[in-house]
């Protein structure tokens, strides 16, 4: 189902239709429109009062054409929060921490 389709089906769509036409969407964008999009999301994260020293924020590794949280994650780390990581480990349901070591999400 495409994005369109999306918004004249009288119907709700189901949970895999709407994954699917905003997976398609986001592979749509080129790589300006990628960039934007990140730079927009960084500038409403700074504005949020839970974006603030100390505190945590979950992150995660993009794959295929999800945003690149980098600039998040380094705009994170400048205000002293703790970045999270999700873990697939079966010894803890909890993130994880990232440590500042970390080349890729520091």
């Amino acid at each position: 189902m495409t994005p369109s389709a999306l918004k004249k089906s009288s119907s709700t769509p189901t949970k895999s239709e709407l994954r699917r036409a905003l997976i398609q969407r986001r592979r749509a964008l080129i790589a300006g429109e990628r960039a934007q999009a990140t730079r927009r999301i960084l500038v409403r994260a700074l504005r949020l009062p839970q974006f603030k020293p100390g505190a945590r924020i979950a992150v995660y590794v993009p794959f295929g054409s999800e945003l690149d949280p980098a600039y998040l994650v380094r705009a994170a780390r400048r205000r002293a929060m703790s970045r999270c990581l999700p873990t697939d480990s079966e010894a803890s349901a909890r993130p994880r921490s990232v440590r500042s070591s970390r080349a890729s999400m520091t």
